[in-house]
């Protein structure tokens, strides 16, 4: 898995034929609840991630770290374009150089 839109039917199909993700994104977001602190080390591109903020809301925060220096660059480059849509509707994200806080 490349890039991705969460929300993108190509994206929740390619998801859902991938076993180890489909199965942790499911387990995940059946302990996460809203309002809950998360910490997500190891990263990755953020696909977990995004899905459990979701989980999470608006009252929650989701604080992930990726160490791998080539693989951060993009969790970060993805954070920032969704950075910038949340910035656009509430001013609530925040975008650090080696984390995200969504």
């Amino acid at each position: 898995m490349g890039t991705f839109i969460y929300d993108s039917p190509v994206f929740q199909r390619e998801l859902q034929n991938q076993a180890h993700p489909a199965g942790e994104i499911r387990f995940l977001k059946s302990i996460a609840k809203p309002g809950m602190r998360i910490i997500d080390t190891g990263a990755n591109r953020g696909v977990t991630t995004v899905a459990i903020a979701r989980q999470v809301g608006s009252g929650g925060h989701v604080y992930a770290f990726e160490p791998v220096p080539e693989t951060r660059a993009g969790f970060v480059q993805l954070y920032a374009r969704i950075e910038e849509s949340l910035l656009a509707a509430s001013n609530a994200a925040r975008v650090g150089r080696d984390h995200a806080h969504v």
